[in-house]
């Protein structure tokens, strides 16, 4: 008797933490990029390479001639700004691994007026950065506040359920329950 009771009062009732969020975290692709120019890979004798890496969490630049190699990594939500540039006819970007202020090579990939690829790869970032930087965290923690709430809710309701099983059952509730229901 008292289980088909149990099962009309808990109908429509259910537990689904391991539910997926609506917004669940972004994870991102890594990505390669050839952005050498033009001019230094004449000036090297077609031996240097310039390459933009974009991994899940951080952005890579790697910049190799024949007088030396240099890598430079940044995290997404420490980049900053990313912008495009134009100098006369050419195209380019620069971000916080290029340098910032007078002086900063921008990426000019190719002869300078690649702006297909400029545009791709800023675009790129610019994902990456608003979903691992600040707007990415508050969005993060909005999620995991309504998370919360529905949790919350739900506990409640099942309270409710267990005290009306209790109830119907005349079971008294255990101490530690009868206290907790006087401290309002």
């Amino acid at each position: 008797f008292w289980l088909k009771e149990l099962s009309v009062l808990c109908k429509g009732f259910r537990v689904d933490m391991a539910a997926p969020m609506s917004d669940a975290p972004v994870v991102f692709e890594l990505k390669e990029y050839n952005v050498i120019d033009f001019c230094t890979q004449c000036m090297c004798c077609c031996t240097a390479s310039k390459r933009l890496i974009l991994e899940p969490e951080e952005a890579v630049l790697e910049d190799k001639n024949i007088c030396c190699t240099s890598t430079k990594r940044a995290p997404y939500g420490e980049m900053g700004t990313v912008d495009k540039s134009n100098c006369l006819c050419c195209v380019g970007m620069t971000t916080s691994l290029t340098g910032s202020g007078e002086g900063a090579q921008p990426i000019s990939p190719g002869c300078g007026c690649s702006e297909a690829l400029v545009n791709e790869i800023l675009e790129e970032l610019k994902k990456r950065i608003k979903a691992r930087g600040d707007t990415g965290q508050i969005q993060r923690t909005e999620q995991t506040q309504k998370l919360l709430q529905a949790t919350i809710g739900q506990v409640t309701e099942l309270n409710a359920k267990v005290d009306l099983i209790l109830r119907q059952m005349n079971i008294q509730p255990p101490p530690a329950m009868q206290t907790m229901e006087q401290k309002p």
